[in-house]
């Protein structure tokens, strides 16, 4: 801690000493502190305002990263301050700086002025209380509030129409910035993200696979050739287990259930009707009785692909080659021991020839299982990944910061939640959908169109998972035990709603406080018409005007799970999943096969290749990943709450989440393969990959 007293002149009646203790940020990419002057002026709850005071000249050493400096003044008596306003008095040079809170401490009295962002020029910030626009009588709050946002909506802006050929072209929109430098400096990643994203530079890490792997002189002449592949790159790591045992339809349901598509499948009751498996096909391994007299009692479950990828255009490899994703449907048993199994897979729509069942030939079916594995690998990464977890929390983020006052509460609450995933998706956009990026050539399905076709019918619904498990007939624990997702997702869901409840009923005692919140309703407003209508005038669920306080917990609630519980879940088991290519490829070389054609050099010559298959291990490497200080959900070092009763329901909601994490644990000592995926340990707090 650094202190820097200015000189201290006699003071009149009406003076009063004041100590002033900046800290500067040392998370922040660039954030090295400013060489500018630096002046401050304090603002007293009945309007008073200092004069304009020096704390720092040009060559101090004061404001270096990381630490926190002391100056005293001597200024007008203007009592405990509400707002302080710091100004870069610019003689060296655009020279931006990232603070990270403010304490003034006058007489035997203390404030904090929490900051958390970067002067650029100049910053006025109001105390650490979180208040609600209505709810403010002073004028100098109210007007300090009001220039604080309409410079944030000069600064952050959305994106021009797309193009015809133009990423992101009826989507959910994104910022008008095309790299993370044209990006407003709020919005900057720490700098251990940034370093750890570069070490995973998904491109790079392709390349560094191929060569690895063609210095060895590797072929993919076996199935075993393809652990050797993943392995080459792990270091010596063990095998994984579940790898050992991946032919296995036991192994498959498991990773149905409580791998990256966890929500994918649904309760059958009725067959689609281009589905044209029988009775016949898999009487013998549903204990002799009908499909439907086991779909009556719950046993049955469908993953029907048959619709969504219809029609949808197949991308090529770099060679030219098209790649194949089927237009799969799966029917799953729970079996007598409790096991959830596929018993029929069939690849093409109204095809009894593509139809296969654990009783065709071991290759047959493990062909067939790998093709929808692909099916399932293509859904994965653009629906259930990319759309509903970092395309529709964009906007969200974006409007966030070009709709409320720091001061705000819900900018308080959510701010940790959505700051990087704008970042991410500006990064992400090029490298992953774009039609001649690599990545893109590694997976069957060409990423921007089945995107928007999946959007057209995008709900907010579909975000709110316990409404998404019980509509799709998956919660009830007896007729669909060991669904581990379900159960972690479900507790993790009401957790962060109770939490959110407190937190939102702390400032909003009643409706009527909801409906007068201007700041709240301009928020969901552009964040439904300017993000996700923007382009056709559907706001896709969201309820414009907000009017009640239910309506904004459910509304946050699924912002703070999206980018936390459900991306941790779907996000970073890819790797387990995708590295050893049979068991979930991308993409297949050789269209569905029909019944009896399968060999071994059948599956060889239609699993993807060196490239696409380095390619794929690499994509799912890098997304895979945890920097270093990463923020795990719970955890809150961005200190922006101050008020005693919202860090008690802050210290509540972390006793919740270590009782979540007890119950799982216990749970997992009993089980074959753990799951882990929803211990809040594996939770970042927000989308940081």
């Amino acid at each position: 801690m650094n202190y820097s007293p200015n000189k201290r002149p006699r003071m009149g009646p009406q003076s009063a000493r004041y100590q002033i203790i900046v800290t500067t940020s040392k998370a922040y990419v660039g954030a090295e502190g400013t060489t500018n002057t630096v002046s401050v002026v304090l603002t007293g709850e009945s309007g008073r305002r200092t004069e304009e005071k020096i704390l720092r000249e040009d060559g101090d050493l004061s404001f270096r990263r990381g630490e926190t400096d002391v100056f005293e003044i001597n200024a007008m008596d203007v009592g405990l301050p509400i707002i302080v306003k710091l100004r870069l008095l610019q003689h060296t040079g655009k020279d931006p700086w990232a603070v990270r809170t403010i304490v003034v401490k006058y007489k035997n009295e203390e404030v904090t002025f929490p900051v958390y962002d970067w002067i650029e020029d100049e910053i006025s910030v109001t105390c650490g209380e979180a208040l609600l626009t209505h709810k403010i009588r002073n004028k100098d709050v109210l007007e300090m509030r009001k220039l604080e946002v309409e410079k944030a909506q000069a600064k952050i802006q959305w994106s021009s129409p797309p193009g015809p050929e133009d990423l992101g072209r009826r989507m959910p929109r994104f910022m008008n910035a095309n790299t993370v430098e044209e990006m407003p400096l709020t919005f900057r990643p720490t700098e251990s993200w940034i370093s750890s994203f570069a070490e995973n530079d998904i491109e790079n890490g392709a390349k560094k696979a191929m060569g690895l792997a063609q210095s060895q002189q590797l072929k993919l002449d076996s199935l075993e050739s393809f652990h050797e592949l993943y392995a080459s790159f792990e270091d010596g790591k063990e095998r994984s287990s579940h790898l050992d045992r991946w032919q296995s339809d036991e192994e498959f349901g498991r990773q149905q259930l409580n791998g990256i598509t966890p929500i994918s499948i649904e309760r059958c009751t009725k067959l689609p009707e281009v589905c044209k498996i029988t009775d016949d096909d898999v009487r013998e391994l549903i204990g002799g009785y009908s499909l439907q007299e086991e779909m009556k009692d719950g046993k049955v479950y469908i993953g029907d692909y048959s619709e969504i990828f219809h029609g949808e255009i197949r991308n090529k490899d770099v060679a030219g080659n098209l790649l194949y994703c089927p237009d799969a449907i799966c029917l799953y048993y729970v079996n007598s021991e409790d096991n959830l199994v596929p018993i029929a897979i069939q690849l093409v729509p109204n095809d009894r020839e593509t139809i296969f069942t654990p009783k065709s030939s071991p290759e047959d079916w493990m062909l067939a299982k790998m093709y929808m594995k692909v099916t399932m690998g293509n859904l994965h990464e653009w629906s259930y990944h990319f759309l509903m977890t970092h395309n529709v929390m964009e906007p969200f983020s974006i409007s966030l910061f070009r709709s409320f006052p720091r001061s705000h509460p819900m900018y308080k609450l959510l701010h940790p939640h959505l700051q990087v995933v704008t970042v991410i998706n500006t990064i992400g956009r090029p490298n992953l959908m774009a039609k001649e990026s690599a990545s893109n050539k590694s997976i069957a399905i060409e990423g921007e169109n089945i995107i928007r076709q999946i959007y057209k019918n995008f709900h907010f619904d579909d975000l709110v998972i316990p409404e998404v498990i019980k509509k799709k007939g998956l919660d009830d624990k007896k007729l669909l035990p060991k669904f581990h997702y379900r159960d972690d997702a479900v507790e993790l869901w009401e957790i962060i709603e109770d939490f959110v409840g407190d937190v939102i009923k702390h400032y909003y005692t009643s409706d009527n406080d909801i409906q007068l919140d201007e700041d709240l309703q301009w928020f969901i407003k552009d964040v439904a018409e300017k993000g996700w209508a923007w382009f056709d005038g559907n706001k896709r669920g969201i309820p414009v005007p907000l009017t009640s306080i239910q309506e904004l917990i459910r509304i946050c609630t699924c912002v703070i799970y999206t980018s936390s519980v459900q991306h941790a879940a779907i996000n970073f088991p890819q790797y387990e999943t995708y590295k050893y290519v049979p068991n979930s490829p991308f993409a297949m070389r050789l269209p569905p096969h029909k019944q009896g054609e399968a060999t071994m050099q059948r599956i060889l010559d239609s699993l993807p290749n060196l490239f696409i298959s380095c390619l794929s291990i690499s994509v799912a490497s890098g997304l895979s990943q945890y920097h270093d200080e990463i923020v795990l959900l719970g955890n809150y070092p961005i200190k922006l709450f101050t008020e005693k009763e919202v860090l008690k329901s802050i210290e509540k909601f972390k006793k919740k989440l270590d009782k979540h994490d007890e119950r799982i644990r216990k749970r997992n000592d009993k089980l074959e393969f753990p799951y882990v995926h929803l211990l809040t340990e594996k939770i970042p707090n927000s989308i940081v990959i």
